[in-house]
């Protein structure tokens, strides 16, 4: 009988309901993280240069991959968006605002959330820019987004931005659990598989061309 009372007890501290409900916050708050952080790693993927110039190869005619580009910066400025509209059901936004002075304060210290507050508030250029990008070119299609080319967010700026999601949600988790989260490095990334795809499309293309680069060695070609 006392266990029941007590396990009753546990369930229904308010520190502890707290801290389950901040870790439930999280774990939604990772998923849109997730969701732009491999979606830019395939973009700087697709886009940087090989050695190799089989890879070389497909990687720049592909019009599949071209697309593919395209359609992941889409997603990361969505889930930038997500992550940085307070008004959004799971922003680190208005996540800080709750440690700071809502339902789950207490549970980190406020310096921290003052040093996180000043990190975001030190982003608000890029912030503002991915709101604009979002709703003016993504979610939407007017006048005003024709000049979010010239003027939208750049790969280094978007990274700054998850950066520092990735440091919240890894500091918030270890002081949930006590133990560590490598939010930036999940196992089975989808970058990874695409690298070998690329990797095995090449070799494909090297076999394939075999036998014409034989045959023009022959006759003194060497650029093919």
């Amino acid at each position: 009988m006392t266990d029941e009372i007590s396990i009753t007890a546990e369930d229904h501290d308010p520190a502890r309901v707290a801290k389950g409900a901040l870790k439930d916050e999280i774990w939604e708050i990772c998923e849109i993280l997730f969701i732009a952080q491999e979606n830019l790693k395939v973009l700087r993927y697709l886009g940087s240069p090989e050695s190799d110039p089989y890879r070389a190869a497909v990687k720049t005619r592909s019009m599949f991959f071209d697309f593919s580009q395209k359609m992941s910066w889409r997603i990361v400025v969505t889930e930038l968006y997500k992550l940085f509209t307070p008004d959004e059901n799971f922003s680190i936004s208005a996540l800080i605002e709750k440690l700071s002075d809502g339902e789950f304060a207490g549970i980190i210290a406020e310096e921290k959330i003052k040093q996180w507050k000043e990190r975001t508030g030190r982003l608000g250029n890029t912030i503002k820019k991915i709101r604009n990008q979002r709703n003016k070119s993504v979610a939407h299609k007017d006048r005003a987004g024709l000049n979010q080319k010239k003027n939208g967010v750049r790969l280094d700026q978007a990274d700054a931005l998850i950066v520092i999601v990735q440091e919240i949600a890894r500091e918030i988790y270890f002081e949930i659990n006590q133990s560590h989260f490598a939010v930036e490095d999940p196992i089975n990334a989808p970058v990874d598989d695409l690298k070998s795809l690329v990797r095995d499309l090449g070799e494909k293309r090297k076999a394939d061309l075999a036998p014409l680069v034989a045959l023009g060695k022959q006759y003194g070609l060497t650029n093919l």
